[in-house]
């Protein structure tokens, strides 16, 4: 594939999910400002990407972070200028960015990659036209032979409560590389088994950062898709599974909508009789028998976890393939207000960092 043909991919997925975002501020006013910065970051994505692939013509990128991340930090200009536009933690934060030390911003990248996503909302914004120009280019992204990572495999006896208490802390620990024969030939660090059980990235190892639902041919009722963090792409898991502790109890696993016409950013009309509703839908759901759990008008909804108190949300594609998972995230934004206000965490922040 020629340089010419790979850009042309680049641009029009980001572009694609640019429009999904313009096409949702207009429908959605409580939401238009951050679906228009949405809009503009993919664009800008779609610019740095372009420029990588260029770069990658010229002297290829290695798909190593550590070597990659300087030569892609000097292309993030405008990336930099489109979060300079945000809201003004992000503005700030990223003209910080734009004139720290090269060294400091490559190290940043490096961090956030071995972390699979995280807090460095920029970082991993950074990283994503990376990971498209590698992807496009049929290279692999690695990471360095050690590498010390957060947290336990799913199923571990840190990274679950059974259901007595609050989760144990993620313990710090160094793990070894897996060789190139690991998880489908991707030469992955320390997530192998992660990656294996569907809680990461079979690309990158990233961390799901929402989750969708379609119907394919061959399936029986709905599929669950799981969505990266850093690199976009999407992999396919079990229904009756907890992204994050690996919980498949169908009682401990909840969903939540919104029994709306529409969704208000700031306000989510979950009252005290749909509470009382979805303890009795919790089984019929998890098993994928309840139907469409979503709100009507958004296809939206949060598959919770009771053992470890984090959810993901959950975009219906089933009714309507047009909705794109992280871009309809972001204008279901009073979901996770709403989450927030019954104590419950997000697993991975969303697109603007929430």
């Amino acid at each position: 594939m020629g340089l010419a043909q790979q850009t042309a991919l680049v641009t029009a997925a980001f572009e694609e999910h640019a429009e999904r975002a313009a096409l949702l501020a207009d429908e959605r006013p409580a939401v238009r400002a951050p679906l228009l910065f949405a809009a503009a970051l993919y664009r800008a994505q779609a610019a740095v990407a372009r420029r990588l692939l260029r770069l990658h013509a010229e002297r290829p990128l290695t798909g190593l972070v550590a070597e990659d991340a300087p030569r892609v930090v000097a292309e993030l200009a405008a990336l930099w200028d489109a979060a300079a536009a945000g809201p003004a933690p992000l503005a700030e934060a990223a003209r910080a960015r734009a004139a720290e030390p090269l060294e400091s911003g490559a190290g940043r990248l490096v961090t956030t990659f071995a972390e699979g996503g995280g807090d460095d909302w920029l970082s991993r914004a950074a990283l994503r036209p990376w990971l498209s120009a590698l992807s496009i280019s049929g290279v692999q992204p690695r990471h360095p032979p050690e590498l010390s990572v957060e947290g336990d495999p799913p199923g571990s006896p840190a990274g679950m409560s059974g259901g007595v208490g609050p989760a144990a802390p993620p313990k710090r620990k160094v793990l070894p590389i897996l060789d190139a024969s690991s998880v489908g030939g991707v030469v992955l660090a320390a997530h192998g088994k992660l990656v294996a059980e569907g809680g990461r990235c079979p690309f990158c190892a990233g961390k799901p950062w929402v989750a969708s639902r379609r119907t394919l041919p061959e399936s029986d009722g709905a599929t669950r898709f799981l969505h990266c963090a850093l690199c976009g792409g999407e992999w396919r898991v079990n229904r009756i599974r907890c992204s994050w502790c690996g919980e498949e109890h169908p009682a401990k696993l909840p969903h939540y909508q919104v029994d709306a016409t529409q969704v208000v950013a700031t306000q989510v009309d979950v009252t005290q009789a749909d509470a009382a509703q979805a303890a009795a839908r919790r089984e019929a759901t998890a098993q994928g028998q309840g139907g469409d759990a979503a709100g009507p008008a958004s296809g939206a909804r949060l598959e919770g976890c009771e053992t470890c108190g984090r959810y993901t949300k959950s975009i219906d594609r089933s009714t309507d393939m047009r909705r794109v998972p992280e871009v309809d995230d972001v204008a279901t934004l009073g979901l996770d207000l709403w989450a927030e206000e019954q104590g419950m965490t997000r697993g991975e922040p969303g697109l603007l960092g929430l």
